[in-house]
């Protein structure tokens, strides 16, 4: 039996090492999502509301890992059900996001014993300063009193801000390994990121797969693609007009098939032109949307 444990600092994910082109094999994307979750509560903003992540748990989405593992998304899936199903994780999802919830993170991450750790060995150097910070704090309370109340109050919304712009970065570099052009990274304004946010990871991704379908229907060599740049600035939203088409044409064919299997011979069959004036008129709710 294993006991123990050693600290492993998030910075092990700057090295080169970490993120390679290798795919993750099982035990490292268990340590990811121990690196990825949250070490403390924090508040953040998410879809316009805002809630509460706490620690141990982490916003993503299976899109997401997909990609920083080198893995299928039916692959992610079936990975985190197996930790789900051995009691390691909490999956909680919905058509927006995903949250992962690690089983008693307290056990993989003694923050309670590191605080600790680190109280013993400051206690003398604490000792020794005491009395001179006691008359300064003091002397200070006072005025300091005001200032914290607004500090607090200024470092609520930084958290928050920040951890928003955590989630924004994150979605556009995922984005970013997907496009096939990669330059003008840099110029990618903040604003577009922000957009590109509210778009969505999934719908964003399916929209440059629908963009470089285009490309190779052109018989266009790479570097006459549009720069990375222009697409996540602007270029982005002709395709998600094309994609939005192409789901409701696939929806209508849907719609087509089930009604010739279900239909009998006495049904007349439809024109064409019946059709597209019947599906034309279903409401947003009948579409699924």
């Amino acid at each position: 039996m294993n006991i123990g444990y050693i600290s492993l600092h998030r910075k092990i994910q700057d090295c080169f090492l970490w993120y390679s082109d290798e795919p993750f094999d099982r035990r490292s994307a268990w340590i990811d999502l121990l690196l990825l979750v949250n070490h403390e509560e924090k508040e953040i903003v998410f879809d316009g509301n805002k809630i509460v992540v706490s620690k141990g748990q982490k916003i993503t989405s299976i899109r997401f890992l997909a990609d920083r593992w080198h893995w299928s998304t039916t692959k992610v899936r079936k990975y985190l059900e197996l930790l789900k199903s051995e009691n390691m994780i909490k999956i909680e999802s919905d058509n927006k996001k995903t949250l992962l919830t690690v089983v008693n993170y307290e056990f993989y991450q003694n923050t309670k014993h590191t605080e600790n750790t680190q109280k013993t060995h400051r206690n003398d150097t604490e000792n020794t300063q005491k009395t001179h910070r006691k008359h300064a704090e003091n002397t200070q309370k006072n005025t300091n009193n005001n200032d914290n109340n607004v500090n607090n109050e200024n470092n609520d919304n930084k958290k928050n801000k920040e951890s928003l712009d955590d989630l924004i970065e994150q979605n556009f570099e995922a984005l970013w390994k997907l496009y096939p052009r990669k330059e003008g990274k840099s110029a990618v304004s903040k604003k577009a990121k922000k957009e590109i946010y509210k778009v969505g990871y999934d719908k964003m991704a399916k929209c440059i797969e629908l963009f470089i379908t285009d490309m190779k229907e052109q018989n266009r060599d790479l570097q006459y693609y549009p720069q990375g740049s222009t697409f996540f600035n602007t270029k982005y939203k002709d395709y998600i007009e094309k994609l939005e088409e192409k789901e409701k044409q696939e929806i209508k064919q849907e719609v087509k098939q089930n009604y010739n299997d279900n239909s009998t011979e006495d049904d007349r069959e439809l024109t064409d032109e019946e059709w597209d004036k019947m599906l034309d008129e279903l409401s947003p709710i009948d579409w699924g949307n």
